[in-house]
């Protein structure tokens, strides 16, 4: 085993140098699964977190699509019910109002297109210049009539806007 001068002989050395080899094999071995180990958990968590994120998210949209449903329902509603409204309304209008003219023709076409050609904002000469004889009029239930149509746009481009603005005031809470 030992040579003259006291040394291990080669195949010592050889045994030795082969034992350190597969000890330090081995513990490399065990560093890399401690690694692989901590990735495969990192990657279950970062996997698991984006589940949790993808369903909270998906959560979150069936709840806004149902405020969202509920909130059109009651548009809806309203809408159905400003028109009823509307209809008992304008009925009274008529029934009220004599159908007497009320607005002289260039009046009428400067209210329904004050663009067209003629419908400017030009006063006549005279008042005798200003309808014809046989030119069309509006009568005080057109014009009634009229005025209830221009309130009840307002009032649903009001209540859509309003719905709007519940819709995303409920969108942006946390």
């Amino acid at each position: 085993m030992f040579n003259r001068f006291s040394l291990p002989s080669s195949a010592t050395i050889l045994a030795v140098g082969l034992a350190i080899v597969v000890a330090l094999a081995y513990i490399n071995d065990l560093v890399w699964t401690v690694k692989y180990s901590t990735l495969e958990k990192t990657y279950a968590e970062e996997k698991a977190a984006q589940a949790n994120a993808i369903t909270a998210a998906v959560e979150k949209v069936r709840e806004l699509e149902r405020q969202g449903d509920e909130i059109a329902a009651r548009v809806i509603t309203a809408e159905a019910e400003r028109k009823q409204l509307a209809k008992e309304r304008d009925d009274a209008i008529k029934k009220l109002t004599t159908g007497h003219p009320c607005l002289a023709a260039p009046v009428v076409r400067l209210l329904n297109d004050p663009s067209a050609p003629g419908a400017g904002f030009r006063l006549p000469a005279s008042a005798a210049d200003a309808v014809d004889a046989d030119s069309a009029f509006a009568t005080d239930t057109d014009v009634g009539t009229w005025a209830a149509s221009a309130r009840d746009a307002h009032d649903s481009c009001r209540a859509r806007i309003d719905a709007l603005r519940e819709f995303f005031k409920l969108e942006a809470k946390p």
